[in-house]
């Protein structure tokens, strides 16, 4: 058994008649995917205003919850230092 190998290399790498129908399948694959509507972009357009108008309600109201968290810490610290006047005071009588 003899090996040629540049006569193999030569077979693999003659020109061959592509299989029938190469043409249209490697035309579909590099095709333009086909152009979205207007109406369907309008729909995304409007899911995605959607989705930022939740977002910022969200936001929104955890702003107002730390507003609030502020708010009763510093009655709190108004509280406190009241009473530690008065116990101060109280300490000196």
């Amino acid at each position: 058994m003899n090996f040629d190998f540049e006569q193999e290399l030569k077979n693999a790498l003659e020109r061959k008649e592509p299989a029938k129908g190469f043409t249209e399948r490697v035309m579909r694959q590099v095709a333009p995917p086909p152009r979205r509507s207007m109406r369907g972009l309008a729909s995304l357009a409007a899911a995605a205003s959607l989705f930022v108008g939740m977002f910022g309600v969200v936001r929104y109201q955890e702003y107002r919850k730390g507003e609030q968290a502020k708010q009763q810490l510093m009655l709190a610290l108004r509280i406190t230092a009241r009473t530690l006047d008065t116990v101060e005071r109280k300490l000196r009588d």
